[in-house]
């Protein structure tokens, strides 16, 4: 999906910024958005631009990109500016592991997952899944667990407020 369609995904998504690692030392900002209604699915900053025109994918993450930004002209077709990509994940996919829509998941990850059976899955350490898992379930994840936390602490406060209006410690 394209920048624009992103920041109209913001009326209908939480936004969060995700700081990933990504391939040892090289850091990035991935943006990852809640999709609205639906808790277990989440729209991710790809580590790719994208040229609209001729569709060539460039990793932000090889230095031979690394001047390349959003708007930047395509250096293969020079017609189109680059614009940034989302993937779709659903982080109750494939439990405990998750599902993506990017190329990584789609044609290496997945297939040495659907050779798992479900109670197979169940049985996988946290390294075996993690192996398992593409950099935007990971930021996905880590996502939904801050979700989850502030949740929490948001509940755990009300009624902190509710014990001490009723005069229990």
């Amino acid at each position: 999906e394209s920048a624009k369609e992103g920041e109209a995904m913001d009326a209908k998504t939480t936004r969060s910024v995700r700081k990933i690692l990504c391939k040892g030392e090289n850091r990035m900002i991935m943006r990852v958005y809640q999709i609205h209604g639906e808790p277990t699915r989440f729209m991710c900053e790809s580590t790719s631009l994208e040229c609209p025109s001729c569709k060539k994918l460039f990793t932000r993450l090889e230095a031979r990109n690394a001047d390349l930004k959003i708007g930047s002209r395509c250096p293969a077709c020079h017609q189109s500016d680059l614009d940034v990509r989302f993937h779709l994940v659903d982080v109750a996919a494939f439990a405990p592991v998750g599902q993506c829509t990017c190329e990584h998941f789609q044609f290496r990850l997945k297939s040495a997952l659907s050779k798992l059976s479900p109670v197979d899955r169940v049985c996988l350490s946290q390294g075996e899944a993690k192996r398992l898992r593409c950099s935007h379930i990971e930021a996905a994840r880590h996502h939904a667990l801050d979700l989850t936390i502030n949740q929490y602490e948001k509940g755990r406060l009300v009624n902190a407020g509710r014990q001490t209006e009723e005069g229990q410690p």
